[in-house]
């Protein structure tokens, strides 16, 4: 188990965030990945559109951990 998978589990067990959320965290890893190695490309292909949902859970996400 990564280190982050481990904080993730933790954040779930003490009610910080819920099953659902740890799951999303995922999908948001991935795209932090992405678009810190592919900046680039996402800047200058207007066609690469960020997915605004996974934005958005993000920030609920931080915002429930910021509560915690």
């Amino acid at each position: 188990m990564s280190n982050v998978d481990a904080s993730v589990s933790w954040l779930v067990e003490l009610e910080a965030i819920a099953e659902g959320q740890a799951s999303r965290l995922s999908a948001i890893y991935d795209l932090r990945h992405e678009r810190t190695h592919d900046l680039v490309e996402f800047v200058v292909d207007v066609g690469r559109n960020p997915d605004i949902d996974l934005l958005t859970d993000a920030c609920k996400i931080l915002k429930a951990i910021g509560g915690f």
